[in-house]
């Protein structure tokens, strides 16, 4: 099967920041292990995807053959979205931390791909997340600050709490911290990189 990654990448600073050049150096070692595949990107910053509106919202709701040509194409971003998941075989997202949490326009992507009967379904057992074909999640992580396994860390528990609530399976991280810290800065992304190195990409 020929594997297709898509990337998101989250930074303000595009591919010039701090976790989207770790996950470049993720994206040679993907594509070497898989010849032929393809790399799908989505910069959730360039051009900022929208937030999402109450048109869009009660949009999400209304069953296909009862959608007006302005539900359609308030839905045209979300189902484009969710198609380049859904033609995904792997996730790889390149996360910074704003301010202890998700950058915004990656809320804004989260909020456009979860939708009921699309990416998750509730039935009798609950929540179901529709997204399970994907085989791996990777996210590369970078901080200004250190905050692993402290209560200021906010993204590891809500990215494995949503990703999850969709079937993606359970993200594998890599931290990029102290990248405020000129004394630690260079060691961590060095840390980062060999640990980008032994990921298991089968």
């Amino acid at each position: 099967m020929t594997r297709r990654l898509l990337f998101v990448r989250a930074s303000i600073f595009g591919a010039g920041g701090q976790s989207s050049q770790l996950a470049d150096t993720f994206i040679q070692r993907f594509v070497k292990t898989h010849p032929g595949a393809k790399v799908d990107v989505r910069d959730v910053q360039t051009p900022p995807l929208p937030h999402l509106d109450a048109a869009t919202f009660l949009a999400f709701s209304k069953p296909a053959d009862a959608r007006t040509p302005e539900d359609i194409d308030q839905l045209r971003l979300s189902d484009e979205l969710i198609g380049e998941l859904e033609a995904a075989t792997d996730l790889l997202i390149a996360m910074p931390l704003y301010n202890f949490g998700v950058p915004s326009a990656f809320k804004a992507w989260i909020d456009h791909v979860t939708r009921a009967q699309r990416t998750f379904r509730v039935g009798a057992r609950g929540a179901e997340g529709m997204l399970n074909h994907l085989k791996h999640c990777w996210v590369i992580a970078a901080r200004g600050g250190q905050y692993q396994g402290t209560p200021r860390e906010n993204q590891v528990p809500y990215l494995t709490t949503m990703l999850g609530f969709l079937g993606i399976p359970a993200p594998t991280f890599v931290f990029a911290e102290a990248m405020l810290r000129p004394d630690l800065k260079n060691d961590s992304l060095a840390k980062a990189r060999e640990a980008i190195a032994q990921l298991d990409l089968e």
